[in-house]
């Protein structure tokens, strides 16, 4: 039951090389996701069309798909003073925190594509709750 990073749905949402991987862990048992992963994916789809990766008939399309995917979601409230605090002592983003908080309340690791982030926690007691895809 791994917590799913937005990269995971982006990845999927855009076709990126691991969007078939994407879509097995998606597709997968128990998959869980704060919230704030519809914020984040819209966030993402409105970046791939400023990139010009995607055209604007298409952001809103990929966002109902979102809706319909299999994972649980769970209200990032409870844990968004905890991802402060990870913010705060392991230099992240506050909303990476929340993932992180939440994986550690499931006692299980957060997937991600984000190689920097799994990087800026090596060595760290959070290591063990975040693993790059693939």
């Amino acid at each position: 039951m791994p917590v799913l990073d937005t990269s995971i749905l982006v990845a999927y949402l855009l076709n990126e090389p691991v969007a078939n991987l994407a879509l097995e862990m998606l597709t997968g048992p128990a998959a869980h996701a704060p919230d704030i992963i519809r914020l984040e994916c819209g966030n993402a789809l409105i970046n791939a069309l400023r990139q010009q990766r995607i055209e604007a008939s298409q952001v809103l399309p990929r966002l109902d798909l979102v809706a319909r995917l299999p994972f649980t979601e769970h209200d990032h409230r409870p844990y968004l003073r905890r991802a402060v605090e990870l913010s705060l002592d392991h230099h992240r983003r506050p909303y990476d925190g929340i993932f992180i908080a939440l994986a550690e309340r499931l006692e299980t690791v957060m997937i991600t594509t984000d190689a920097k982030l799994v990087r800026g926690l090596h060595g760290t007691p959070l290591a063990k709750r975040v693993r790059l895809l693939g």
